[in-house]
């Protein structure tokens, strides 16, 4: 029998102004073999590779500090605890939030190689777990990782955290979790008694590896394949014990379909968002992509583009059209931590990672070759291994680009044009850029 979600008004943000009231790692290769996930290490984030299987969970690679806190309490029930690692600082440390995969169904806390890279660049890191679906439906895990965030912002001065400074992570369903809260309003209550609900839950960067950026059942079918609509995840989001159940309570009740619609990353998208990295398997062409399907990632990116959002890099491995972030997870961590703080509960939105505008106006394909070695030229000239080269990124990567951005991240596509990244660039580059 399916559990009811208790009453719950979630706050859209401001573009919708509406309610919607409820009646609920990276890896390096993902092995056939007990569907088991290889995590990146730190060292090997800009080569990352991904290849896709169905799976639900991921090896946890060692992680040989132990953590400063173990079974740390941030709610009343027992499943919300959280691991925290202190990175050693004299002054307070950004802080990556990673919030585990299997469905919101089960999956421990599991610790990932990348997290000792972290903390010997001065990066704490917490490792969240949650109550599982379908005995607690939506909204609770996606709640519980909202208060997690809050609560470790309510320890910064006890953990020496920089609270304005912090990255979600997540895999699968923890990164179903990160995207919405990295894309919805600030869910802090500023008059609540309980000084943990006053905290923000706006951060400065979500990335993410497999994450469902829907689970809505038409569009999960629609754009990934009956395969990852049969998932458990789908219906255990609700509280349903099969899939006819779901189909039928959706077209009965319209606050179930509120609520999978609520719990869709994909409808919370606006230009004000912080900086999103994404990254996937192959994209699989007869839709048998699972759960994991690349085809979320991308459905996301174009809804991404065109609301605005200027920061949301997509990796869909063997895909150049899909490249990600230049230099990988550590590089988008780097820049996002080092970009200017607007502090928390506000918005990040693309300036987050500094930069400087170049008007180099876009030009019609057939003109795309000779901007293209023009360009490169000139900053290469400049002792700078790359610059404007295109007229749109996904034409760039699909030709030479990607040899070039296999090197440092200095330019990004905006509605106007090309922009430079300021923090990495010579001043004296712009002498050499032809304007027109």
């Amino acid at each position: 029998m399916r559990t009811e979600p208790g009453p719950q008004t979630f706050r859209m943000k401001q573009k919708t102004r509406t309610l919607v009231t409820m009646d609920g790692t990276w890896m390096n290769a993902m092995t056939s073999a007990g569907h088991r996930f290889m995590r990146l290490a730190l060292l090997t984030v800009s080569s990352l590779a991904l290849t896709q299987q169905p799976a639900v969970s991921q090896t946890p690679a060692p992680v040989p500090m132990p953590p400063t806190f173990a079974g740390v309490a941030y709610g009343p029930e027992p499943q919300q605890v959280l691991d925290f690692w202190q990175a050693k600082s004299p002054k307070p440390t950004p802080l990556i939030v990673n919030i585990h995969g299997g469905g919101w169904i089960h999956g421990p806390i599991e610790p990932l190689g990348r997290d000792q890279g972290f903390l010997q660049r001065g990066i704490s890191v917490v490792h969240i777990t949650y109550r599982f679906t379908p005995a607690n439906p939506l909204p609770a895990p996606v709640m519980d990782a909202a208060r997690a965030v809050q609560f470790v912002r309510s320890k910064a001065a006890e953990w020496n955290l920089d609270p304005k400074r912090v990255i979600l992570s997540g895999f699968s369903a923890g990164g179903c979790s990160a995207l919405w809260l990295a894309t919805h309003e600030d869910l802090a209550n500023p008059s609540a008694s309980d000084p943990v609900e006053r905290e923000s839950t706006r951060v400065s960067g979500v990335m993410v590896a497999s994450a469902q950026t829907t689970i809505e059942p038409e569009l999960v079918r629609d754009w990934v394949g009956e395969e990852a609509f049969r998932h458990p995840m789908i219906r255990s989001a609700g509280g349903f014990k099969d899939n006819d159940e779901l189909l039928k309570a959706i077209a009965e009740r319209p606050s179930i379909a509120s609520l999978y619609r609520e719990f869709s990353p994909i409808n919370h998208l606006t230009a004000d968002d912080p900086p999103i990295l994404l990254e996937y398997g192959p994209l699989s062409p007869d839709k048998h992509g699972g759960i994991h399907g690349a085809e979320f990632g991308v459905e996301l990116k174009k809804q991404a583009d065109a609301v605005g959002v200027a920061q949301c890099w997509l990796r869909v491995n063997k895909d150049d059209g899909y490249p990600g972030y230049p230099g990988g997870v550590a590089e988008f961590v780097q820049t996002v931590f080092n970009a200017p703080s607007p502090g928390a509960g506000t918005s990040t939105g693309g300036g987050a990672i500094p930069r400087a505008a170049i008007p180099v106006p876009k030009t019609e394909n057939q003109n795309w070759m000779p901007q293209h070695e023009t360009n490169v030229a000139l900053a290469r000239k400049g002792g700078i291994d790359v610059l404007f080269i295109g007229d749109s990124l996904t034409k760039c990567w699909s030709r030479e680009g990607r040899d070039i951005w296999a090197a440092k991240d200095f330019c990004h596509l905006t509605p106007t044009g090309y922009e430079i990244f300021a923090d990495v660039v010579e001043p004296t580059l712009k002498s050499l850029l032809p304007t027109r």
